[in-house]
């Protein structure tokens, strides 16, 4: 289980499409089969908006890619969105099915990698419960539908709260903790959430983000799923809504659906600006909606 205290989340997808890892995994293999690929295919559901769909694609070979490589899963052509000599990057947000396996398939101008993973199907969490309250010491206990098609569940709790630490004085308390499991359940102790300084927790939030996936997971020498002239990793995954609770907040203050959402939204613009190293403090620019054209007059 790792743990990240007093910084935001980073983007879980762009650490997954981040291809260093496997860039040093290459140069401890003395001769690389085929280019090495790195892959996810996402889908997420929100409590107020329709499921959105995200497929990326890595192909990269140091001695450079004299063709362009074609990308398709389940025999559907995934757009090319950037290439360089050494690189293509590939990307889809066009809905895929779902509980089903994808079949990758890599054809470049030596031979043919390809991979099969599962697509899992939906879930949802049932723990914390909607009129749970977080107290102090309190453990965190977490439980979801089983996902058909998943083999492994990440999950990310966040908790920031305001407290009177033992000497009186006010202070904030930031942490994030992830896990990795195959079961359907886990638990955070208390001890983990409240370290010994808290004294008394005036208000707070807590946010649970959970994955249901399949795909290797990512760990040192492995060589990934990727098979045929290629080596690297292809993983799928489902985000079902985020949960929330209050910390120490009565119930009857809890946020309703809309506004859960719209914060939903905010802590994740500030997770994205954390991890690109843009201050909290620096505005960034607005983009504004396309208005509707004005009626014509008859």
């Amino acid at each position: 289980m790792s743990s990240k205290q007093s910084c935001g989340r980073t983007s879980a997808i762009c650490c997954l499409l981040s291809a260093t890892g496997l860039f040093l995994l290459a140069c401890q293999r003395s001769a690389p089969d085929g280019p090495l690929i790195q892959g996810l295919t996402y889908r997420e559901s929100y409590v107020d908006q329709p499921d959105s769909y995200y497929q990326g694609f890595l192909v990269y070979d140091v001695d450079g890619l004299p063709r362009i490589p074609l990308v398709k899963v389940n025999d559907v052509p995934i757009d090319m969105t950037y290439y360089q000599a050494q690189q293509g990057q590939y990307e889809s947000w066009n809905p895929f099915p779902v509980d089903t396996t994808l079949d990758l398939r890599i054809a470049e101008y030596e031979g043919e990698a390809h991979c099969r993973v599962n697509m899992p199907g939906s879930t949802k969490l049932t723990l914390p419960t909607p009129w749970f309250v977080l107290q102090k010491g309190q453990p965190v206990s977490i439980a979801w539908n089983k996902a058909s098609g998943a083999s492994t569940y990440y999950l990310d709790l966040y908790v920031n709260y305001e407290y009177n630490d033992t000497f009186g004085e006010w202070d904030s308390y930031e942490g994030e903790w992830s896990v990795t499991v195959t079961d359907t359940s886990f638990t955070f102790p208390g001890s983990m959430l409240f370290p010994p300084i808290v004294g008394e927790v005036l208000d707070g939030e807590g946010y649970i983000i959970l994955w249901a996936q399949d795909g290797p997971p990512l760990l040192a020498g492995d060589w990934g799923n990727v098979k045929g002239h290629g080596l690297g990793y292809f993983a799928s995954a489902y985000e079902p809504p985020d949960g929330w609770f209050p910390i120490v907040t009565p119930p009857a203050s809890r946020l309703g659906a809309a506004q859960v959402s719209a914060r939903n939204r905010a802590r994740v613009v500030q997770r994205m600006r954390r991890a690109a190293g843009i201050p909290d403090t620096l505005p960034l620019p607005e983009i504004n909606r396309p208005r509707p054209a004005p009626a014509r007059k008859s």
